[in-house]
């Protein structure tokens, strides 16, 4: 690989070992023959693709005639095309023989030149998916459907219309109907790709949702609007958009918390902003910088994410706050180990959102509390009323984990994990204090079913009690272990 980007495509590498068993070593020496250094050539693309796709394939090219041979930049070009998603097919190789440029009429300066064939097959323009699942926790069953479609139309090929439907069910384990908590979400997109430059994408969004929570119910409509591109690499993604939503709340049947909203008294349904029907404005950014090797299943390499959310009257909205997220995971592969790690932090300074406030415990967030469980409820944050959770302004997250392949089961990848968890959500950002964590440690395991599409079983045992969350002192066995069944990888 070397030698090939430094414009040696046809080197001869022969390689030669010397071992010495006495002293545990061995030696490799390489001899390289790099003959003539090359440059690439004509470039020609080819394949039946609408005509105005072709400037975001010219721009997407990592190379250009004359410029030195190197196979990163082949590889880089064939990654930023089926990036692109309207090629299903992209081949990139020499066209034919090489040539050779004689440049001042000399021996010592001729070089061959490479010609190119970028070979191109569109993708389908129509795509339906659909999808289900069902989760396990230690209080409730949860059912998933989710299904869509998208379409890009034939004149204009950088543009993408889709359409999203999801519906979940949270289900107690006594089954009773009375206590089955819904959530529809439906989404309507138009993306646009290369708007006024190359890698610029424009996005329109709008969106309705119904969802029943633990101490309320909310339905909402949504619009938004959003540009997207790299900055320099394709690695670092910078995303800004502008949000416009409106929020009606009411009481949940099963909760025990009173929406009452009286001017006489701060009832605890004021406290929690859940009085009125707010209208949100807010202008959001992202950025993204995703180092890693694999994105689903990742073993070496870095991921940061970075999302700020400023609500202003200026947004159109009746909520002035601050929402800072960040988040890091780190990986390393050691002799067929992974060691993954991460931690997330949350805070919201100002007006605090109820459908913002933010939750813990899951099959994708601190396994020692079933989902949503490590979140405070009204008598932590309001000092008033029964108890209910209803989410912290303030969150910490971090936690550590080993993930090996132990081998095949009826010809299933099989493996196991093991994990220490800590986190914590508090009333506000100035509560959290990194030495009062809630931790967990665990095992679990998991296995490869279909392609990358990995089930994945996780036990949680709860380490310490802290002022908000103490474990329980139920003498049975189970009182401080959580249960979980998820899909793929927590981070």
């Amino acid at each position: 690989m070397l030698v090939e980007n430094a414009g040696y495509a046809h080197a001869k590498v022969d390689g030669k070992v010397d071992a010495d068993p006495s002293r545990a070593t061995a030696t490799v020496r390489y001899t390289v023959e790099p003959g003539v250094r090359c440059a690439f050539g004509k470039i020609t693309i080819a394949g039946k693709f609408p005509a105005s796709l072709e400037a975001a394939v010219h721009a997407r090219l990592r190379f250009a005639e004359g410029d030195r041979y190197s196979v990163s930049a082949i590889e880089e070009t064939q990654a930023e095309l089926y990036g692109l998603g309207r090629f299903s097919t992209v081949h990139i190789g020499p066209d034919g023989h090489d040539r050779r440029d004689h440049r001042d009429g000399t021996e010592d300066e001729t070089a061959a030149v490479i010609d190119i064939a970028v070979e191109l097959a569109e993708a389908n323009r129509h795509e339906l998916h659909g999808g289900g699942g069902l989760g396990y926790e230690p209080l409730t069953y949860e059912a998933r459907l989710r299904g869509g479609g998208s379409l890009v139309p034939a004149r204009l090929p950088l543009m993408t219309l889709a359409a999203d439907a999801r519906v979940a069910l949270t289900i107690p384990h006594d089954f009773d109907q009375t206590k089955i908590e819904p959530k529809v979400r439906g989404l309507v997109s138009l993306q646009y790709l290369d708007l006024l430059w190359p890698r610029l994408r424009g996005e329109v969004e709008a969106g309705a949702d119904y969802q029943s929570v633990e101490a309320y119910i909310w339905t909402g409509e949504h619009a938004r609007l959003g540009l997207g591109a790299p900055l320099g690499v394709r690695w670092l993604q910078l995303r800004v958009g502008w949000l416009l939503e409106h929020l009606t709340f009411s009481k949940n049947p099963n909760s025990p918390l009173d929406l009452a909203c009286s001017m006489g008294s701060e009832t605890p349904a004021k406290a929690l902003g859940l009085c009125g029907t707010p209208l949100r404005g807010a202008y959001q950014v992202s950025l993204v910088a995703d180092i890693r090797d694999n994105p689903i299943e990742p073993r070496q390499g870095v991921y940061l994410d970075l999302r700020v959310t400023k609500g202003t009257r200026f947004a159109g909205g009746e909520l002035t706050y601050l929402q800072l997220t960040p988040e890091l995971r780190g990986y390393v592969s050691l002799g067929g180990t992974v060691i993954a790690a991460r931690a997330r932090v949350g805070a919201i300074f100002g007006d605090v959102l109820p459908t913002d406030r933010y939750f813990s415990g899951g099959s994708v967030g601190q396994r020692g509390f079933s989902e949503r469980q490590l979140a405070p409820n009204v008598l932590n944050c309001v000092h008033s009323g029964p108890s209910a959770p209803i989410g912290g302004a303030g969150l910490i997250e971090t936690g550590v984990e080993l993930r090996r392949q132990l081998g095949t089961l009826w010809a299933l990848p099989v493996g196991a994990n093991v994990f220490l968890d800590g986190g914590d959500v508090q009333c506000t950002p100035e509560d959290l204090d990194v030495r009062q964590l809630s931790w967990a440690v665990g095992a679990g395991g998991w296995a490869k079913l279909v392609g990358d599409f990995k089930l994945r079983i996780d036990l949680g045992y709860r380490l310490n009690s802290t002022e908000l969350y103490p474990r329980s002192t139920d003498p049975h066995a189970f009182a401080n272990i959580a249960f979980h069944i998820g899909v793929g990888e927590v981070y």
